[in-house]
């Protein structure tokens, strides 16, 4: 999560949208002494080289997937600017389930997580959103209720995962940076027709009700 009070803005990063390589670009307009970046787990060189803003520590109040109604409880954020990332749901949930396991220790280890098998994202996936035995709070994959009114403000400007370069290198001209973009967490990616040979169509099904509210928000295709 990023928030820039010298250029009028905020970034909200749910996970498995590409947020870490959105944080680096915009990190580097977070120089204001109220501005805010939050730390993610590990930093690569080609992240420092980007995120030059000033690292505040926040650990009761901010984290890295810090959401708008727990941001508007901490912070007066009128008169900001929202930025967002939405993807589609599919490659969501088939992200999330390729990343974990041994995702974040192969991340830390070598900056690349190696690529999952199809029936181990159909297991994990699963384990971990389906399987009535796992009581971990899943509101963070929701990007509709994750986002809140944020996606309302009438200066919204939302980022396409499927355009991601073109959409950030648009706001990188509004706000006279370089459009150069690092790709960090380096892990495979899926668009949603790969996703719907991976997903059986019960598990389809589970995500399509999850995730109601995006797929008629947004009018993702199922």
């Amino acid at each position: 999560m990023l928030i820039s009070k010298s250029h009028g803005f905020y970034f909200l990063k749910p996970a498995k949208t590409g947020g870490t390589t959105i944080e680096c670009v915009l990190g580097q307009l977070c120089l204001g002494d109220e501005d805010i970046i939050t730390k993610f787990r590990k930093t690569e060189d080609v992240d420092s080289k980007y995120r030059q803003g000033k690292y505040k520590e926040f650990t009761n109040e901010f984290v890295e997937h810090t959401s708008y109604s727990e941001l508007t409880e901490r912070m007066d954020v009128s008169g900001l600017r929202p930025i967002i990332v939405i993807r589609h749901p599919y490659e969501i949930c088939a992200s999330e389930s390729g990343w974990c396991g041994s995702g974040m220790n192969q991340y830390n280890d070598t900056g690349l997580v190696k690529p999952k098998s199809d029936s181990f994202i159909r297991w994990w996936f699963t384990k971990r959103f389906v399987d009535p035995n796992i009581k971990e709070k899943r509101g963070i994959y929701n990007q509709y209720s994750f986002y809140g009114d944020a996606i309302h403000h009438p200066d919204v400007y939302t980022i396409r995962f499927s355009n991601l370069n073109e959409d950030l290198s648009n706001l990188c001209y509004q706000y006279g940076i370089p459009k150069e973009i690092p790709h960090t967490k380096k892990s495979a990616s899926y668009n949603y027709l790969q996703c719907k040979n991976i997903f059986t169509a019960e598990q389809l099904e589970h995500i399509q009700e999850y995730f109601a509210d995006e797929f008629a928000y947004w009018g993702w295709e199922k």
